[in-house]
């Protein structure tokens, strides 16, 4: 590729996309980037437009947040120009009591999330990415993974009523407690996603509920449907569940254009230790 071909991929001709490329400016520094990704791998490329500094990384996961991190590392080591020094924070205990009242599942920007108790801390879950919280006082917490500081809010009683995301003093949103699903306006698919991810760690009941009210806002989403039947199967409801899930089956094109994705979607639940019985017991039903 010749110099000039390079300076036309490089040159933005909308905002900060160019041919092939995507322009930052970082701190006054520019850079042009790249990402990709297919099953089992994610990737990213990143090179200065002047300093002739410049970096392609690769994973073998699905989940591309870990190139960012080691993006920000090589640019440490190297004194990369425009990367910020990264942040020395101290975390502080919070008693369980406290822990308890974070419980439970928010509502941010349209975005949904959980909060859950791990084996060492609570953790936030939002659109499929799961972050263990760092707290730096009893009402504000960080994550690696996703930016910002969030604080927790509070009602004049104590009760936690959400919590808001500050990135660089900037407050970016705030957020509330789910208390009631009969209001809720989450953006297109994400109950389906919250509700999968409630399914997935075995919280059914709330599954329900979130997969219940996705199907009410879009009630064309096959998956949902499917989930839904998966949430009354495990959680030991056998006839809702064949009912959902003949439902679900007639919403193919051809006869075994469904069958073959719930059949997968069974195996996988057979890897993840999920009751074997109940799930033979309803692929012979269904003839899968």
């Amino acid at each position: 590729m010749n110099q000039d071909m390079v300076k036309l991929h490089t040159t933005p001709y909308k905002n900060d996309a160019a041919m092939g490329t995507f322009l930052q400016n970082r701190n006054g520094e520019k850079y042009f980037v790249h990402a990709a990704g297919n099953e089992g791998f994610t990737g990213y490329f990143l090179a200065g437009l002047t300093n002739g500094k410049g970096v392609a990384l690769f994973v073998n996961s699905d989940d591309g947040h870990v190139l960012l991190e080691l993006i920000n590392s090589v640019a440490l080591v190297y004194d990369w120009k425009g990367f910020r020094k990264p942040e020395q924070i101290t975390t502080v205990p919070v008693n369980e009591t406290l822990c308890s009242k974070y419980i439970g599942e928010y509502i941010l920007d349209g975005w949904l999330s959980e909060i859950e108790k791990g084996k060492d801390g609570l953790y936030l879950w939002t659109d499929g990415i799961t972050s263990k919280m760092y707290f730096t006082s009893t009402t504000d917490f960080r994550n690696i993974e996703l930016g910002g500081t969030k604080t927790f809010t509070f009602d004049n009683a104590g009760k936690v009523t959400g919590y808001s995301n500050t990135i660089n003093s900037r407050l970016r949103a705030t957020g509330q407690k789910i208390t009631n699903l009969d209001t809720l306006k989450p953006r297109p698919g994400q109950s389906g996603v919250l509700g999968r991810h409630l399914l997935e760690t075995k919280n059914y009941d709330k599954a329900i509920d979130f997969l219940s009210q996705g199907i009410e806002s879009q009630p064309s989403d096959s998956l949902l449907i499917r989930d839904l039947a998966h949430s009354y199967l495990f959680k030991g409801d056998f006839a809702k569940a064949i009912e959902l899930y003949q439902q679900y089956l007639k919403r193919g094109h051809t006869g075994n254009e469904l069958s073959e994705s719930l059949k997968n979607d069974f195996e996988y639940f057979r890897k993840a230790g999920f009751d074997h019985s109940v799930i033979k017991k309803a692929s012979g039903i269904l003839s899968l």
